[in-house]
């Protein structure tokens, strides 16, 4: 890992004491590059449900795989011990607490908002596990209908 970041091992070891703390570091930031990655997409679709279109396309590379963030998380868990691994879910859920608060607020009913972000999740999940693959034709097509759901399912104006 020392070599990968073109730093020597006690270069790395000097700011990471330990093997948690270096998960917990490299999470950390792969969730802020995550984070800003939404707030970039969702910068150029200020329509209703852009920011839950933003956290489909930034969850999904390309529509291909998904993103490195949940090959993080999840190894992160594994590669931790319990405290650790509580400390790791902590820090996603006060990372992505403020932008689930925005897609469950983006100008699409509540249920379907609730729907669309549950359903990318379980994609998510399910690619980062390696869990019953959907062919790519599915696949592409369970993601574009999730992306008109979020235009489907705009609040009625009063």
């Amino acid at each position: 890992m020392a070599a990968a970041a073109r730093v020597s091992k006690g270069g790395l070891l000097y700011h990471f004491r330990t093997k948690d703390d270096l998960v917990i570091g490299v999470l950390s930031d792969t969730l802020k590059d995550f984070i800003n990655r939404m707030d970039r997409f969702a910068a150029k679709d200020t329509q209703p449900g852009g920011r839950l279109r933003a956290f489909i396309d930034c969850s999904f590379s390309n529509g291909e795989e998904a993103m490195d963030v949940g090959a993080a998380l999840l190894s992160g868990i594994l590669a931790t011990n319990k405290p650790v691994s509580r400390e790791i879910l902590n820090i996603y859920k006060n990372s992505m607490s403020a932008w689930t608060y925005k897609m469950l607020n983006d100008g699409v009913e509540a249920s379907t908002a609730i729907f669309v972000v549950l359903a990318a999740d379980g994609l998510f999940l399910n690619e980062a596990l390696g869990m019953r693959p959907l062919s790519s034709r599915r696949r592409k097509q369970f993601l574009s209908d999730l992306r008109n759901l979020t235009k489907a399912g705009r609040k009625a104006s009063h």
